[in-house]
């Protein structure tokens, strides 16, 4: 009796102990230096920020693109200041080191043992930093702008959103990187302006936006079946109601639609009559753990992040920088 509540008692305080941090990157406006960076703690009642960095007087920087957790540590990719910025995250936040790799056009990183992969536009490649010492080791040449990274079921993979020209692309990439030296190893066709990828039950889904000459904006969805190769496509056509943002939630996999998100179907349609949300100015959405984070912008600091649950109820509502963008959810 007495070991079974000893049990009990370490197990309450595991869980107790665990603290889960949510991270939020604000983009800031382009060639400015206002992008920000906030933290929200683990009962979702108070917002921290901008950390460490402030605008004016210790900026972040230009245009933060994207986020990512790996052993304790947050790695924020800087677009137009072309910069990798990391700060320890163990014990709350703790700058460490900025990787530069000028005129890059950084977009995306994904980190797979002691190598960082990062997607870089204007070099139509991917840097490989090995992160014990932050040095540059080797580029992938990929034809192309490659935007989203994604390791999955032991390959990496890539979204081309545009080719070099800077016309539309519609092409996804798989990497072989199980030897240190990364190869392409197949190609698969998409719908037209591939963003998001999203990793779930041996598929991958794809979350495409392109433009045309006048600028309107076209939207589809594609999913690879990665034991037949085979491509399934939706095509939606020139639409302004979905968003970029794609995530699973109790095994389903939902997009930002029409002012919220929806599910999609088999066939790879809207399931609307299964929205959850309702809010104007959806600019990003991620989820974690049941719940569902909303970056809403203006385009103009003040911006909001809006935290819901699955039926809907809201939780919270913080004021941050302009263009919440990007989420990552550490558990200490």
């Amino acid at each position: 009796m007495k070991l079974r509540l000893t049990l009990i008692i370490l197990l309450l305080f595991s869980f107790v102990a665990a603290q889960q941090s949510v991270f939020v990157l604000c983009e800031g406006n382009f060639n400015s230096l206002n992008a920000s960076l906030w933290s929200i703690n683990s009962d979702y009642s108070e917002i921290t920020g901008p950390i460490y960095w402030n605008f004016p007087t210790n900026p972040l920087g230009d245009t933060g693109q994207s986020l990512k957790i790996h052993n304790d540590k947050l790695y924020i990719v800087m677009n137009n200041s072309n910069t990798i910025e990391i700060g320890d995250i163990s014990n709350g936040f703790q700058y460490e080191a900025t990787i530069d790799i000028p005129s890059s056009g950084p977009r995306d990183i994904e980190i797979v043992g002691n190598t960082a992969y990062i997607s870089c536009w204007y070099l139509n490649g991917i840097l490989l930093v090995d992160i014990n010492d932050y040095k540059i080791t080797d580029t992938l040449i990929v034809n192309g702008l490659p935007e989203d990274l994604l390791y999955y079921n032991d390959k990496l993979y890539t979204s081309i959103t545009m080719n070099p020209d800077w016309s539309a692309s519609d092409k996804v990439i798989e990497i072989d990187i199980s030897n240190g030296d990364p190869v392409i190893t197949n190609t698969f066709t998409v719908i037209t302006g591939p963003g998001q990828l999203l990793g779930y039950q041996n598929s991958i889904y794809v979350a495409s936006t392109y433009y045309d000459d006048n600028w309107n904006t076209y939207v589809g969805n594609s999913k690879i079946d990665l034991s037949t190769d085979n491509v399934l496509k939706k095509d939606f056509g020139i639409t302004s109601l979905f968003g970029p943002d794609i995530t699973v939630i109790n095994r389903k996999i939902y997009r930002i639609y029409n002012n919220g998100i929806c599910p999609l179907t088999d066939s790879l349609t809207m399931d609307t009559e299964k929205q959850i949300g309702n809010y104007n100015l959806i600019y990003s959405m991620a989820s974690n753990n049941n719940l569902i984070y909303f970056g809403i912008s203006d385009y103009t600091a003040p911006d909001n992040v809006i935290i819901i649950d699955t039926a809907g109820v809201e939780i919270n509502n913080f004021q941050v920088g302009a263009l919440p963008g990007s989420f990552a959810f550490y558990n200490d």
